[in-house]
């Protein structure tokens, strides 16, 4: 989910970097919030300040919004509490570590969480099976899709599960979920019993999934992982839009601001926690695709990557990304079909072209998808 990035003193921050950078030190301004090189944008956007606990929401906003909004993330009760093996907003090798969530958590965190959820079910297209799901309580446009329909993009999970079950007769395989949101793909994959890690910037999202996987027996393995995805190691906050969807964020609206800093990390990051040769993505980030596939080259050429599920708008790339891409994947020999019929090839270099749900092929499965 794409993200805006903070506006503090330029001198100062510079000063905290050069501090920190190459450290395992945190970095934290006068008021309490962690910001590691911003923008020039971003120094000069006047409207994108993060709200804090001193700037509530305005009356009338998404209650889904107000969620963990009084937590202090920084506070060391929290940040050391969160991720794995490293407390949360520490720099180590002049980057941020992925932060792949602790089995358990702060108690304020997933109380919070499960006193804001409903606890409802996915029905899995393929097994028909009724997975455990917890959804936001407040409105939210996937959540209730899933209370009404209990299920959410029901043909391209189903045709997801359908590629997963095949390549997984053969060889055992990893499903990432990149842009996760609060799991419909994740707890449908989980549900065929393969490996999952799932990344999303939004940590009410996730804890959300780890709620819904603990009511599953028996276990399954799943990595959780709290960053976005960016080159440029900073801090950014969550933009929501203002009609009550979660996962509905773009970099191009500004609406609601989050108070929880997010971490930077890279696509390549994931590699070490993969142990399957071949690897299934969704990449999701509503208009953050080409970043992540700009930081991508080892985590392509480390794994068989048979199959690339993502969402294509036009609308939220620019042309240099949009040209990436394309290369990007010509490059390594995958055409583009539609999840509405996996046969038919795409004309994607078509510029009146504006987008769908697409998938990428890798020439060598073109016969088994």
């Amino acid at each position: 989910m794409p993200l805006i990035r903070l506006t503090k003193p330029v001198l100062f921050l510079l000063a905290l970097l050069l501090l920190a950078l190459g450290t395992h030190r945190k970095i934290f301004s006068d008021r309490g919030h962690s910001v590691i090189s911003p923008s020039r944008s971003a120094m000069k956007t006047k409207d994108t300040v993060p709200a804090t606990v001193d700037n509530p929401l305005l009356s009338g906003a998404c209650g889904a919004y107000s969620e963990l909004r009084s937590v202090n993330f920084l506070h060391k009760s929290i940040s050391e509490s969160i991720c794995e093996g490293v407390a949360a907003y520490t720099i180590v090798d002049s980057a941020f570590p992925l932060c792949r969530l602790k089995q358990h958590l702060p108690l304020v965190l997933t109380e919070g969480v499960r006193a804001a959820s409903v606890q409802t079910f996915i029905r899995s297209p393929l097994t028909q099976r009724n997975v455990s799901s917890f959804v936001y309580s407040s409105p939210d446009f996937i959540s209730t899709s899933i209370r009404k329909e209990h299920i959410f993009e029901e043909r391209n999970v189903r045709n997801m599960q359908r590629i997963i079950q095949k390549l997984a007769a053969k060889s055992p395989v990893t499903f990432v979920d990149v842009g996760s949101n609060i799991g419909v793909f994740t707890l449908s994959m989980l549900d065929l019993g393969v490996p999952v890690i799932a990344l999303d910037a939004n940590i009410r999202n996730l804890i959300r999934i780890k709620l819904s996987a603990e009511a599953v027996e028996p276990p399954h393995k799943l990595h959780l992982l709290w960053n976005f995805v960016s080159r440029q190691v900073s801090l950014m906050y969550l933009n929501f839009p203002k009609d009550c969807n979660i996962g509905g964020a773009t970099k191009f609206g500004r609406a609601v601001v989050d108070t929880i800093p997010v971490m930077s990390s890279t696509a390549d990051s994931i590699v070490p926690l993969i142990d399957t040769k071949l690897v299934v993505l969704k990449v999701d980030i509503e208009g953050g695709e080409g970043e992540f596939f700009k930081s991508a080259k080892k985590l392509f050429e480390s794994f068989t990557i048979p199959v690339v599920h993502m969402e294509w708008l036009k609308k939220h790339m620019s042309e240099e990304e949009r040209q990436f891409m394309i290369s990007f994947f010509a490059g390594r020999r995958y055409s583009p079909r539609t999840m509405k019929d996996l046969t038919k090839l795409i004309n994607i270099s078509h510029t009146g072209y504006q987008g769908d749900d697409l998938i990428w092929v890798h020439k060598n499965f073109e016969g088994g998808i």
